[in-house]
């Protein structure tokens, strides 16, 4: 196994609210050919714990800030012919331990267990009962996978939620359809103690539903799917610590509707209890207005499920997904980070709000030869955040995991080392419209010919400037952003009838 700490990958973003415009360094601290981290947890100020998994054990590894491996754990589940078939994210636990969820398959039964462990990684478990008969266990696209859920509550007590096999029936063009959602309660000893069969309406979808926890730890919100004609509509429930609706809203996305999104991630902000999501969104020619291919967009809830406010985020580039794992992380200084795929060519998209929804930031990495797929976003305690990708080059074949570590200020000058972006230019070729996307502030753009001619300066006063190139003659075009005085980023943009 090998670290790496090199600094070479740079990216500079200015944040929004700040007196002064700051940059921030991009590294990878740690990558291994065999290692993809499903998930990150910070222990300490400067340790942190990553988790992996395979059909045979779950493994947590010990690393230090900067790359180093302290320890590792390995904890083998395929014993007398269980099968590990799922596995949650890794959380604190209220006794002040570390651990995830796990569900173990053996004769066709499935039982919800815990793995915990304190700095040192002495393991303890824990089973879950009764065994479940009708936890979905059939692997199509990985359905189960998807739609298995683990809540823990501050007081010990475990929701849990699963596709029942019994109410599953196929799929058609909306993707997977159910007629129901199972939800369990288990007390801090395992025992089941409550249980609700939700059966509201039939849901559908690849993830037919999200469920994450209330603010107060010790209920469940969750969004479910409903198709309709074209269009999906999302509903958001919240069920109280007896697993009683107390709140239900239909089409939750009313600010961006007719857009909906494809596939998504919602979590709440144990901060403020706002409740935010990252999604692909996607709209068919409606009314005369253009198709939307899954763009990014970054959404804000209250509490009660009413969208309060929205940005887009990787804008322009279509056929996005969520991030594999975790696309949702939260800092206690009210940034929230979100990551996401970056359409089909295998980079990713980085972004990061304010606790209104507001866009501090982004960085975006182009794939190609080089596919990164992202899996995971986790805050550090000393701010910016930890994110690991799958990468893989499709000439080489080279594949490791990797982890990065966006943290410490910079000077702009270095951004562009890795390859990475801080502006783009859409859609590419275009005909009359010319859009520039950036978080930069006090910036501006300016547009030339290929002889050299400026043909437009324009301020930057928006996350995407739109320019008029109605009257521009066919050809390409350069384009630049400067910030600061000086050059940012540039590009090529090819107009076209």
């Amino acid at each position: 196994m090998t670290s790496n700490r090199l600094s070479f990958l740079i990216v500079a973003m200015l944040l929004f609210g700040m007196a002064k415009s700051q940059a921030q360094v991009l590294q990878e601290i740690f990558s291994d050919s065999t290692l993809v981290a499903l998930d990150m947890l910070y222990i300490n100020d400067d340790t942190f714990l990553v988790e992996e998994a395979t059909y045979q054990h779950i493994g947590i590894y010990k690393i230090r800030d900067d790359g180093t491996l302290i320890d590792t754990l390995i904890w083998h589940t395929q014993v007398d012919k269980a099968e590990l078939c799922w596995t949650g994210r890794l959380q604190r636990f209220p006794n002040g331990r570390f651990g995830l969820f796990y569900v173990q398959v053996q004769d066709s039964l499935a039982q919800l267990k815990s793995i915990t462990f304190d700095e040192s990684l002495n393991p303890t478990t824990k089973s879950y009962w009764p065994k479940l008969a009708d936890w979905y266990i059939d692997n199509i696209d990985h359905a189960h996978e998807n739609n298995t859920h683990a809540i823990l509550n501050k007081d010990g007590s475990v929701f849990f939620s699963y596709l029942p096999d019994s109410l599953y029936f196929g799929t058609d063009q909306f993707g997977h359809q159910t007629k129901a959602i199972r939800f369990l309660k288990y007390d801090s000893e395992g025992a089941m103690v409550a249980e609700r069969l939700f059966t509201d309406s039939p849901m559908a979808g690849w993830w037919e539903y999200s469920i994450f926890p209330t603010s107060d730890s010790l209920g469940c919100s969750f969004v479910t799917v409903r198709p309709n004609n074209q269009f999906y509509y999302f509903s958001g429930y919240t069920m109280n610590a007896n697993l009683d609706i107390v709140l239900s809203r239909f089409n939750i996305y009313n600010l961006t509707h007719p857009l909906f999104p494809e596939s998504r991630y919602f979590a709440t902000n144990p901060f403020n209890g706002k409740i935010y999501s990252i999604s692909p969104m996607f709209m068919p020619e409606w009314q005369g207005e253009p198709a939307v291919n899954r763009e990014i967009v970054m959404t804000v809830f209250n509490e009660n499920f009413t969208q309060t406010n929205y940005v887009w985020g990787a804008e322009g580039h279509e056929n996005c997904q969520v991030a594999n794992f975790k696309s949702i992380d939260f800092s206690p200084d009210g940034t929230v980070f979100m990551l996401s795929r970056l359409g089909y060519v295998g980079g990713y998209y980085l972004g990061w709000v304010d606790e209104n929804g507001n866009k501090l930031g982004e960085i975006f990495l182009e794939g190609g030869q080089l596919l990164y797929e992202p899996i995971s976003v986790s805050c550090c305690p000393s701010g910016g955040c930890l994110f690991s990708v799958y990468f893989y080059d499709t000439e080489t074949h080279e594949k490791k995991g990797i982890i990065y570590k966006l943290t410490d200020p910079l000077d702009v000058d270095e951004v562009h080392e890795a390859g990475f972006a801080v502006a783009t230019a859409y859609p590419n070729p275009g005909k009359d419209v010319l859009n520039i996307r950036t978080a930069l502030q006090n910036a501006s753009v300016e547009v030339f010919d290929m002889n050299g001619r400026l043909i437009h300066r324009q301020a930057i006063t928006e996350n995407t400037t739109l320019i008029d190139a109605t009257g521009w003659a066919e050809g390409v075009y350069v384009w630049k952003v400067f910030s600061g005085g000086k050059e940012a980023e540039t590009g090529k943009w090819l107009k076209c009838k």
